[in-house]
């Protein structure tokens, strides 16, 4: 399989609350609540969600911080 056509883990589209938490520097209750409101967002839009977890590309440009979006891994970390 070819690093363009690798299907994404969950892991790598969604933040948990911790994430957010890492990111932001809020407390629990608050992130949950933005994830709350991120997820509303995207359902508006017809988007599916899962409650708990908030889309990573759209936390970031919710966010504002769109360019410090980490690259996607290609294949797998070397050993060395």
């Amino acid at each position: 399989m070819t690093p363009a056509s690798r299907v994404k883990t969950a892991n790598e589209v969604y933040m948990d609350v911790n994430e957010v938490m890492l990111l932001t520097g809020m407390a629990k209750s608050k992130c949950y609540e933005l994830i709350r409101e991120f997820n509303e967002k995207l359902q508006a839009r017809g988007i599916y969600t899962i409650r708990g977890r908030v889309n990573r590309k759209f936390c970031y440009e919710q966010l504002g911080i769109a360019d410090e979006l980490p690259a996607p891994s290609r294949g797998r970390k070397s050993t060395r």
